[in-house]
């Protein structure tokens, strides 16, 4: 799963054409969250 604040249309469209992809567009964090972890 990708969880990200904006996804661009051409990576729609590339996130598309993958099997088990699932890509969640949340918009942007109101405040910073230290508990978070982001994996890159």
């Amino acid at each position: 799963m990708i969880i990200a604040p904006t996804v661009s249309a051409s990576a729609k469209e590339v996130l598309a054409t993958k099997k088990n992809v699932r890509v969640l567009e949340c918009g942007e964090f109101s405040e910073a969250v230290k508990r978070l972890d982001f994996k890159r």
